[in-house]
Order: structure tokens, then C-alpha cells, then sequence
């Protein structure tokens, strides 16, 4: 059987004008175009000779594969200068080659991708050519079988890649799912905590009324300025009572689908300051009577807190705070305009407009603080 480059050899011997280009094996140790008066070349030819099919006139030679030897070599006046001799550039590399084409009536040359020079012209730049397209249609076993090879190793490779990723998603959604689980566990026990906590908290705190009573039952016991203030303070606790017994009926609605609601830290926080005013209070009722010294300590607490205040006391604790922020910011005017006026006096440059202007600014300053102080401070 015999290998396609032997048929293209034939296909070659079989044209005249591509006969003339054509040296075939038995002749290429003879054949000294270019080959023969290099040793480089004549040393490659040797270790390749089995493999050689045939040669062009002056130019490549081609081995079974469809490999080629080049044999690219330049020859100055004082000898011959040789470019890449004798190397064997493989089949995939010769399909890229291309003819680099000098002129109408020139053969060009063989060159790389890089446009080096890989062999001298052969007859024509079109022979070349179908040399190209002939291996690239009839490729040899040994190619088809590398092809095959790879084409194998691809396929291989495209399946562990494959199983790679079919394992990295079973992991990733392996991860997900335990990520998922995990969170639905932590917020199970949030729950189950959530409801620990609501289970033994009260629904609602009924101190008030016990207060109530106990406070109708001794009202004789206090002084009636003192039992109206504390009178007071029971509203303030009754106040909290209403704002925990809310804050415990939103827990319930969302302690299972939103159990990081904050309404449970509030919750835990409310229960402990109410219990704190019911110490207080119950401590007010049990000493009024027993200890007078702790009882007053404790009212004058709740006094200092400001608890015992009506609405209107409030209220004008809020504008006197307002006037003293005014009364702060006069001040800062009144020491502008002193400093202003001093410099103008120390530099004796200013005119008396400069001065009157400042005079201005302190009398305006004092008829503000006078204008916001209340009716009865006036003189």
C-alpha cells in the first residue's frame, strides 16, 4: 500500500513542469542545489533518509509524514552562510507556512508566521501550495493516528473537567444546603428560645393595680402633696405597663418568621425597669409609716428624675432650657463685639462709625437677654 505523499509524487512525475521541480530519493545524496555543500544539512538528510519521500530542486525535502527539512541558506562572497539548516519543521507547522511572493516572474519564498525563511522557491509558488493541500486532505496513518490520539486526550481531559465541575456543584450545593440548613437550625432555636422566653414572662404586668390599692388603702399615711406626686408615678408606671404589654404581643406575632426581631431585647429590658419601679414604689408604701428616713431618700429620688413633674412644669423646664441656649448665644455676641470694640480702641485707627457699631452690637445683645427673660425677673 502506498503512503499518499508516494501518490503525490506520482501525481508530480506524471505533469512535466512539475517533473522539472521534483528529486526523488535515490537521487537526494547527489542532489547538491543547496543541500549537498552544506554538512549540517547533508547530516539531517542522513538521520532522516528513511524517511524521505522526495525532494524540490534546490529547495525542501519532504519526509512521510509530511514533515520537511529546511534547507534555507543565504551564500555571501566569502563563503556560505546558512539560516536555519537541517531542521526538520513538523506537518502542523508546514500547514501554516505560506509563499512569500517577490514579483511577477520571481518564485518568493517559503516563510513562517514570523516571516523567517524556511527553504528556497520551488518552480512555481502554486506547486507549494498543492504540496500544502494535499497533506492537509490526505493526512498519513501516523497523523490521523496522533489526531486520533489527541482528539482522545481531549475528549478525556473535556470529561474529567466535566466530572470536575459536576463535583464542585455538587459540593457547592452542598455547601448551600448545609449554609441553609444551618441558618434554618440557628433560627429554630432562636425561635425555640424566643418562645422559652415569652412562656415564662408575664402576657401583661398588673402592678399598677395592686399599687392602686395599696395606695387608696394608706392614703391617711401620706401627706397629700406627697400622695398626688406619687399618684403621679403610678401613671408613669401604668405608662410602661401599656408599652410592655405591646411590645409582648408583637414578640408573639413574630417570634417564629422574624425571631431577631428587636422587640424581644426590648421586651427583656422593659420587664427588668418596670420591676425596678415596682421596688421603688413598694418600698415608698412599706416605709411611709416605718422608715421615714429611707421613704424620703426614696421620694427625692423620684423627684431628682424629674417623674414627679406636671405637664406645665415640663414645660417651662424646656423653655428655660431654650432661653438658656439664647442666653449662650447673646453671650458669644456680646464677647465678639467687645473684642471687636477693644482692638478698634487699642489701634486708635477706627472711625467712630467702627465704634458706634460695636457700642450697637453689646446694647443690642442685652436688650435680647432682657426681652427673653420671663415677665417677673424684669426690673
Amino acid at each position: 500500500m502506498k503512503e499518499p505523499l508516494h501518490k503525490f509524487l506520482d501525481l508530480c512525475l506524471k505533469d512535466e513542469y512539475k517533473r522539472k521541480c521534483i528529486i526523488q530519493k535515490p537521487e537526494i545524496k547527489k542532489h547538491y542545489g543547496g543541500w549537498g555543500e552544506i554538512k549540517v544539512l547533508t547530516k539531517t538528510i542522513e538521520e532522516n533518509f528513511d524517511k524521505i519521500i522526495f525532494g524540490f530542486k534546490g529547495s525542501i525535502i519532504v519526509l512521510i509524514d509530511g514533515s520537511i527539512i529546511s534547507n534555507k541558506s543565504v551564500k555571501l562572497n566569502n563563503g556560505i552562510v546558512v539560516q536555519n539548516p537541517g531542521i526538520v519543521y513538523p506537518y502542523e507547522q508546514v500547514l501554516r507556512f505560506t509563499v512569500k511572493e517577490k514579483g511577477i516572474i520571481s518564485k518568493g519564498e517559503i516563510v513562517d508566521g514570523n516571516s523567517c525563511a524556511i527553504g528556497q522557491p520551488i518552480g512555481h509558488p502554486q506547486i507549494f501550495k498543492d504540496f500544502q493541500k494535499f497533506i492537509k486532505d490526505n493526512p498519513h496513518e501516523k497523523i490521523i493516528r496522533k489526531r486520533e490520539k489527541n482528539k482522545e486526550k481531549k475528549t478525556k481531559l473535556l470529561k474529567e473537567i466535566n466530572e470536575i465541575f459536576s463535583i464542585s456543584k455538587k459540593l457547592f450545593d452542598l455547601s448551600e444546603e448545609q449554609n441553609k440548613l444551618k441558618n434554618e437550625n440557628e433560627l429554630k432555636n432562636k425561635s425555640i428560645f424566643n418562645e422559652k422566653i415569652l412562656n415564662n414572662f408575664p402576657n401583661q404586668t398588673y402592678g399598677s393595680v395592686v399599687f392602686h390599692n395599696e395606695l387608696n388603702k394608706n392614703s391617711i399615711l401620706f401627706d397629700n402633696s406627697h400622695l398626688n406626686k406619687i399618684t403621679r408615678f403610678l401613671g408613669f408606671i401604668e405608662n410602661h405597663e401599656d408599652k410592655y404589654l405591646r411590645l409582648y404581643n408583637r414578640c408573639v406575632t413574630f417570634y417564629i418568621d422574624l425571631p431577631h426581631d428587636k422587640c424581644f431585647n426590648e421586651l427583656i429590658i422593659k420587664l427588668e425597669t418596670i420591676n425596678h419601679y415596682y421596688e421603688i414604689m413598694k418600698s415608698l408604701i412599706h416605709n411611709v409609716n416605718k422608715d421615714k428616713v429611707l421613704y424620703n431618700k426614696l421620694y427625692n429620688l423620684i423627684e431628682d428624675e424629674g417623674i414627679f413633674m406636671t405637664k406645665t412644669e415640663k414645660d417651662t423646664l424646656n423653655y428655660m432650657k431654650n432661653i438658656s441656649s439664647g442666653i449662650i448665644s447673646l453671650n458669644n455676641n456680646i464677647v465678639d463685639g467687645f473684642k471687636h470694640l477693644t482692638k478698634e480702641v487699642s489701634t486708635m485707627s477706627s472711625e467712630l462709625s467702627d465704634l458706634d457699631y460695636s457700642l450697637s452690637m453689646i446694647s443690642g445683645s442685652l436688650d435680647d437677654i432682657y426681652m427673653n427673660l420671663p415677665d417677673n425677673t424684669r426690673r
